[in-house]
């Protein structure tokens, strides 16, 4: 009987919004980028966990 142990990656992806606007009653933001790297491991959520989550706004 051969037994081998199964190694699992999990893959780090991103959430990305890039050059996005939103609109308020009286402001608007332009040029948002934004980043969120995560995961999944075990039924659970990581949320930036090995690389910082990333804003900028070109225009208010």
């Amino acid at each position: 009987m051969v037994c081998s142990r199964l190694r699992w990656r999990f893959r780090r992806q991103r959430f990305l919004v890039k050059d996005g606007s939103a609109l308020l009653p009286d402001n608007a933001f332009n040029g948002i980028d934004f980043s969120l790297p995560f995961y999944l491991r075990d039924h659970r959520w990581y949320f930036g966990t090995h690389n910082p989550v990333s804003l900028s706004i070109k225009e208010i």
